[in-house]
């Protein structure tokens, strides 16, 4: 037997259980403090009630924008009728405070898979995690709000983006995209006009050979030798 082999499986084996061993312990984690966020918080302005009563009246048949008064887009009331009216979820407080809760360990979760598909590296994917979990911790405020539908849209994006390759044709990654890009503009038009503006930017930069590259980097080498020069004065 070759004691070299041995030690390297060793290390490999206890460097592998240690990994999972952090990963069990960040989930877990994770998952009690979302739950004690979620279901042991609750704010005096009550935006979750006020979001409950606007879709519930939705259900009930009133028309959006004449008898709702919202400046939501309509996107976030449609996915609540499939959820609440198609698969008949109840709407109530518990309800609407576990779909938070499994949209806040989603978004962390597909979070940690984009950071390890950048990095391979398990700390980084636990810290990604981690960093999640507490920057999500507004959801337990508040609820039932847009901005989970939001964010798990955004975050999605992100995800398909680390996943698709060179070969994935181009035209289901302009109509994932486009797909994502108008849920978000009939969700929040300045979350919408932002993320298109960046695959737009994005498109023009990748298209014309490095011109639209050199001209993005001026405004920011413009700020940047501003700070230098004021930091001397």
């Amino acid at each position: 037997m070759n004691p070299n082999k041995d030690t390297q499986s060793s290390n490999r084996f206890w460097a592998k259980a240690v990994s999972n061993a952090l990963i069990l312990v960040i989930v877990t984690t994770s998952l009690l403090l979302c739950s004690l966020q979620v279901f042991g918080t609750f704010m005096r302005y009550d935006d979750e009630g006020y979001m409950m009563e606007l879709v519930g009246r939705m259900l009930s048949g009133k028309a959006l924008y004449r008898d709702i008064p919202i400046f939501y887009g309509p996107f976030y009331f449609l996915f609540k009728y499939v959820l609440h009216g198609a698969l008949n979820v109840p709407l109530t407080n518990n309800a609407t405070r576990i779909i938070s809760l499994i949209t806040s360990l989603s978004v962390s979760g597909m979070l940690g898979w984009v950071t390890y598909r950048l990095t391979r590296n398990v700390v980084l994917v636990c810290w990604a995690w981690a960093a999640t979990i507490v920057h999500l911790r507004i959801f337990g405020l508040e609820p039932g709000h847009p901005q989970e539908l939001i964010t798990f849209l955004l975050t999605c994006s992100a995800l398909i983006a680390m996943s698709l390759g060179s070969r994935t044709p181009s035209y289901l990654v302009s109509g994932f995209f486009g797909a994502v890009g108008a849920a978000l503009l009939l969700t929040k038009v300045n979350v919408g006009v932002l993320f298109m503006g960046s695959i737009v930017l994005s498109g023009l930069v990748g298209l014309s050979g490095g011109r639209w590259t050199k001209l993005c980097k001026r405004p920011v080498n413009r700020i940047y030798r501003t700070r230098r020069s004021w930091r001397r004065m």
